[in-house]
């Protein structure tokens, strides 16, 4: 079951040019961090129950991909459930797909990407650790 919206991800070619908005916003700063597996700078806001991630390619990667392809704005939006498998299973009995078999890694915690879906919009799957 979805429990909730548990982040929105922008993209950015420089965090240190958009992060001092987001401060201006009135939003909790929760951190920043070097995410190595995304080649990406992260640096992460609390909006009530919702993170907000804001990211910046550090080198070639999935994220820098993405920018080159859509330019900086949204990213993508992650949904709370209490089991990714199980999660996982009821979806794909409802005829949608993800990209992993398994959950992968995220800042902290573990994530499934959808595929196919509408508008080529990026919505994940994520299970604090």
């Amino acid at each position: 079951m979805v429990k909730g919206i548990h982040h929105v991800a922008f993209v950015f070619k420089r965090l240190d040019e958009i992060v001092p908005y987001f401060e201006k916003l009135g939003l909790e700063y929760i951190g920043r961090e070097r995410f190595e597996a995304r080649g990406a700078d992260v640096v992460l806001f609390r909006a009530g129950e919702v993170l907000i991630e804001l990211i910046s390619p550090y080198s070639d990667g999935v994220v820098q991909k993405f920018l080159d392809s859509n330019g900086e704005g949204f990213f993508h939006m992650a949904f709370t459930v209490e089991d990714l498998d199980k999660q996982k299973e009821i979806i794909e009995g409802k005829g949608l797909n993800f990209k992993e078999d398994k959950p992968i890694e995220g800042i902290n915690w573990d994530l499934m990407n959808l595929q196919g879906t509408p508008l080529g919009l990026i919505f994940q799957l994520v299970v604090e650790k």
